[in-house]
């Protein structure tokens, strides 16, 4: 919300004098837009998905299904981290990590920490006691990493 009632009521004068104060800086070599307004130091950062950006998660999205499909019945974690779409993940390396963690997010699971574990080289778990300990844990690492938004 603005502090300016004129923009938030739709006066289309002092909105485009809003936007002629702001500064633009586009970053080719992240996909970034940053808007800043000088007068109040405020900026806002746009990250633009790339083509390989949307492969990759729909990759992932269906790597995650056929995997959760052909170990649905399987309760041992140890048998459902062999299975081929579970290693192509891990094998995705990195550019997987904010998937696995969203995958966290919405369905906690502790199928996902060796995952995380061998990409990142990192047990965020390790002194959990319980699954949702290691989950919160593991967020709190991708938020800390930047994998994750705050």
């Amino acid at each position: 919300m603005s502090d300016n009632p004129a923009i938030e009521n739709g006066d289309e004068n002092e909105q485009f004098a809003f936007v002629q104060t702001l500064e633009v800086t586009i970053k080719q070599d992240t996909n970034e837009i940053v808007l800043r307004n000088p007068k109040d130091n405020c900026s806002i950062k746009l990250k633009a998905k790339t083509e390989a950006e949307t492969q990759i998660k729909s990759e992932f999205a269906n790597l995650v299904k056929v995997w959760k499909k052909a170990t649905l019945h399987n309760s041992f974690i140890r048998q459902k981290i062999v299975h081929p779409a579970y290693l192509r993940i891990v094998g995705m390396g990195e550019k997987a990590i904010p998937f696995i963690l969203q995958e966290l997010t919405e369905r906690p699971s502790a199928s996902w920490f060796p995952a995380l574990e061998a990409i990142s080289g990192n047990n965020a778990a390790q002194s959990a006691k319980s699954i949702d300990e290691a989950v919160q844990s593991w967020l709190n690492w991708g938020r800390q990493e930047s994998y994750l938004k705050v």
